[in-house]
């Protein structure tokens, strides 16, 4: 089996002529076909080594384990710029004196390359088909494709249009980040035509960050709504199709971005329920892997505790610099931050001033190191404990943490919260009972045990662990299973619409 880089060459003898039927093949070739091509010995499979479905084509006509690698065959030596990142000294000797050739060399891929070519090292714990809107004007026709189709998910996206260049960037790293979260298997994105934040500009910047299926679809050019949806259901039908031969494969955690959150908080969620996240933050850092909380403006009070955990001089002073610019914000329209926190719910649970709120906030963070402090909807450059810039909105920061690539959200609430998200599971965590029993249908876990004296933070802390692994392993959060919040976005604005 093998996959081609140079359609023009397929299957051409040395003495063979190009002719009409050799340029039909070709042209199958360029199109996403399989094609059976004689060889010395038997018959072989040649797709086209950069089309994505081509290649996944291959894999479940032969029964290829997606993560075997796969040979690429160059016509030159000046062609292998197209798939090799650096060609090594030898290398280039032994194409020199062997290519044209049955000559194999294993060399660094180029980034970008189409899965399952290569990977790109990100571990899904769902395989979603994402049908993706450009703008408010495709919410509907995107929620009708998607209802119509378990498998499918989709989001309320209130932008794309009548927006500055500064919120129109916002939108697209936003959704472009869920596009290429490792939960999604592949895209359709629905745009109308006429909109600001254009469909082809999203597919470039969607492109830069994965390289998984993607389609498009303008609703003006279609000729409407219900043509789009009847055109866009049988295009996410074959995605499903294409994402049903993908099999669960075992992972360690180390692979595993961990995005943590807290909402509608009272005090048992400083006194327990963000310690005992605080301390599966810690075990999956021990473990190889990434845990990332967010909320700028609930860390003010407290910032000089996490910035003394920082792991560098830079880290720590990015730490006071985010703070200082979320308030300064605020400051500009004439807000201060304090005047509307606590909440009045955070109140009427408890806790009195924005300090003491802060104080219970950071300590889902546990007690590792800050390894690096990433923009809104990025995703982080190291493991470990990370911080992401947002503001202190709950819907708000979810989104922009699994656009920034999280696999899974841990959600402590003293209050009660229904939110999801139609991406990642969020697994809802409180030590209040009364809020346990009265919002059974929104909470999955229940951690007073804790502040009844019944068990320690430790001992809860790894039973958290064993759930989010029982999580990333199929088992369904209470948001997934009743279709709570699916789709809940909310994206930051720099200012008004224009």
């Amino acid at each position: 089996m093998a996959c081609i880089i140079d359609a023009t060459l397929v299957g051409v003898h040395v003495n063979l002529r190009i002719d009409m039927d050799l340029q039909y093949h070709v042209a199958l070739l360029r199109s996403g076909a399989v094609v059976a091509c004689p060889t010395e010995t038997q018959y072989g499979l040649l797709a086209d080594a950069l089309n994505p479905r081509a290649v996944q084509k291959v894999c479940r006509i032969k029964r290829r384990e997606s993560d075997v690698p796969i040979a690429v065959l160059l016509p030159s030596r000046a062609s292998a710029g197209q798939v090799i990142a650096e060609f090594t000294p030898l290398a280039d000797e032994l194409a020199e004196i062997h290519w044209p050739g049955p000559l194999t060399l294993v060399l660094r891929a180029l980034d970008g390359l189409p899965e399952p070519l290569v990977r790109d090292g990100k571990i899904g714990i769902r395989n979603h088909i994402l049908i993706l809107p450009t703008v408010a004007c495709a919410n509907e026709t995107c929620r009708i494709i998607a209802e119509n189709l378990p498998e499918a998910v989709s989001l309320v996206n209130q932008n794309g249009c009548g927006e500055v260049d500064i919120n129109r960037k916002i939108t697209q790293t936003v959704l472009s980040g869920l596009a290429a979260n490792p939960n999604v298997f592949g895209t359709l994105m629905i745009g109308l035509g006429c909109e600001l934040n254009q469909a082809k500009d999203m597919s470039e910047i969607i492109k830069s960050k994965t390289n998984k299926p993607l389609d498009v679809l303008l609703i003006q050019e279609e000729g409407g709504t219900l043509n789009t949806i009847n055109k866009g259901i049988r295009i996410a039908q074959d995605l499903i199709r294409e994402a049903s031969s993908c099999r669960r494969e075992p992972f360690n955690l180390s692979h595993l971005m961990l995005g943590i959150e807290c909402g509608g908080s009272d005090s048992t969620s400083g006194l327990v329920a963000n310690p005992v996240i605080g301390r599966v933050s810690d075990l999956l850092v021990e473990l190889g892997g990434t845990a990332m909380f967010s909320e700028t403006t609930e860390i003010i009070g407290a910032e000089h505790l996490l910035a003394e955990r920082a792991a560098s001089p830079q880290v720590s002073r990015k730490i006071f610099e985010i703070v200082e610019r979320r308030e300064n914000e605020l400051r500009r329209v004439n807000e201060d931050v304090r005047s509307g926190q606590p909440s009045p719910g955070n109140k009427e649970g408890g806790l009195s001033t924005i300090e003491e709120k802060s104080l219970g906030c950071i300590h889902k963070g546990g007690t590792s190191p800050v390894m690096e402090i990433v923009d809104y909807a990025q995703y982080p450059s190291s493991k470990g404990l990370v911080i992401m810039d947002t503001p202190g909105y709950d819907v708000l920061s979810v989104t922009a943490k699994v656009a920034g690539g999280c696999q899974l959200i841990i959600f402590t609430t003293g209050r009660g919260n229904p939110i999801g998200n139609p991406i990642a599971p969020v697994l809802k965590v409180t030590a209040n009972k009364d809020t346990f029993d009265r919002m059974k249908d929104n909470t999955d876990l229940y951690l007073g045990e804790v502040l009844e004296g019944k068990r320690s933070i430790n001992d809860a802390g790894d039973e958290v662990l064993e759930e989010v692994v029982r999580i990333a392993n199929g088992k369904r959060t209470k948001a997934e299973v009743y279709g709570f919040g699916f789709t809940e976005t909310v994206m930051s604005r720099a200012c008004d619409y224009v």
